[in-house]
């Protein structure tokens, strides 16, 4: 069974200074997880576009 995850479960640590990517690149490996959904409130608007290109090729690099 897989299961989606919302990087709202990560807020603390994104208000702690950690990026999605950061986060995200927690779950790597864990065939578990099916999707990942990004909050676009948590992006620093100067790093967005970069954070979100390197999200989509971890996701493609992963599955």
């Amino acid at each position: 069974m897989q299961v989606g995850i919302n990087t709202a479960v990560y807020e603390d640590e994104v208000k702690a200074g950690a990026s999605q990517l950061d986060c995200i690149k927690t779950l790597v490996g864990r065939n578990e997880i099916g999707a990942v959904e990004v909050r676009g409130e948590f992006f620093k608007s100067s790093t967005k576009d970069t954070e979100l290109s390197a999200i989509s090729q971890l996701c493609r690099d992963n599955q």
